[in-house]
């Protein structure tokens, strides 16, 4: 009981909720959950030989502190004066860091990720370009056996209440999360449209931003969900690599209204005439004064609004109609446009396969350590 009401008045503090009665009733049974699912690392550790120095708890709980722009000596004066155990802390480092190295020795070297799944999951994202995208962070509670669904579930309902009630979400992740995001507060960056859970991604397209969603059941467990951001990709996205053709032509010093005019009706000719980026180019040739200012390979972003704008529209190989800037006139033809500057590298979707892979296979571990244990609980 002292170990649960340690751990309940952390979670509290870390998590930014108020300290009543009911607060710590309705966390008794994720905590507890929590604090099973340690012991049940440490004794895996100890069954494998692994053990934990002071020294390696000491400098995670140093590293916790810097997070917080404090020093050790300070963080564990402010834990105590919060009436916060430290013994509290130091258990849930030390299964952090037991866990971390059970993963690492028993399930990272089976993962491996074939070149086939990385051109799979590149050849997705291209198929996908123009689809939406959603900021989101996750709660992953999961279910190994149907006599656990009504208790996580009335877990989840527990800790999205805290959450409405102004609970921080990456404090809660960190705390309950099952998932791998929870080290970093649940932060699952920017989803694709498609990528996710089909339950899942019913929920997401429906919520608006900063929203929280209702516990959604999936085949693995609970989810909350929270939406921080949405996004359109594609065409309408500026980080797109242009190759194109221009011209320039600028207009004398105190030009008049007709001499403008002139300079327009001479870059329409071109606009109208060049059906090809070729043909573009050899039609400027035959333009005096025509220049050209900007490289012909240049990001979208890279370019002024207004130019933008025009080049984000175009279809390839037509020439935009006339317009002024920069007291001048200026046409342009994009010959090819392409997004794969903004998909992720290579190694990047290697790590982000394998990342998904080893939270999968971490899950199961636990869950078998969870089904093989005889646990009598007396809280």
């Amino acid at each position: 009981m002292y170990d649960l009401a340690g751990r309940i008045r952390l979670v509290t503090i870390s998590s930014n909720l108020q300290d009543t009665a009911e607060t710590r009733q309705r966390l008794v049974p994720p905590v507890l959950r929590t604090l099973i699912d340690e012991s049940l690392e440490l004794q895996e550790a100890k069954r494998l030989n692994i053990t934990i120095s002071t020294n390696e708890i000491d400098a995670s709980i140093g590293r916790i502190a810097k997070q917080n722009d404090m020093s050790e000596k300070q963080f564990q004066d402010v834990l105590q004066s919060q009436g916060v155990p430290l013994a509290a802390l130091v258990e849930q480092v030390r299964a952090g860091l037991a866990w971390s190295k059970i993963i690492n020795q028993k399930i990272r070297p089976t993962v491996e990720i074939g070149d086939d799944q990385v051109q799979e999951y590149l050849d997705r994202l291209k198929a996908d370009a123009g689809k939406p995208q959603y900021r989101l962070m996750e709660i992953f509670l999961g279910v190994d056996n149907q006599q656990q669904d009504d208790e996580v579930r009335r877990t989840a309902d527990r800790l999205a209440e805290q959450i409405k009630g102004g609970a921080n979400f990456a404090a809660i992740a960190r705390q309950f999360s099952q998932s791998a995001t929870a080290a970093v507060g649940g932060d699952l960056g920017w989803v694709q449209e498609g990528s996710l859970d089909p339950e899942l991604e019913k929920v997401a397209t429906s919520m608006t931003v900063g929203q929280l969603s209702p516990p959604v059941r999936t085949v693995s467990g609970y989810y909350l969900l929270l939406l921080r951001d949405r996004r359109q990709t594609g065409a309408a996205s500026d980080d797109v690599e242009l190759d194109f053709e221009h011209l320039f032509l600028p207009a004398p010093k105190n030009a008049s209204q007709a001499d403008l005019e002139s300079l327009k009706s001479t870059a329409q000719k071109v606009s109208d005439n060049a059906k090809s980026c070729e043909e573009f180019v050899d039609l400027r040739k035959q333009v005096a004064d025509a220049r050209v200012v900007l490289p012909q390979k240049v990001n979208a972003r890279d370019l002024s609004p207004n130019l933008r704008d025009i080049a984000l529209k175009l279809p390839p190989n037509k020439a935009s109609d006339p317009v002024f800037v920069n007291d001048g006139v200026f046409v342009m033809m994009v010959c090819e446009r392409s997004t794969e500057g903004s998909l992720p590298s290579v190694d990047e979707v290697r790590n982000r396969l394998g990342q998904e892979k080893l939270d999968l296979l971490t899950r199961r571990y636990l869950r078998d350590l969870r089904t093989s244990a005889y646990v009598d609980v007396r809280a």
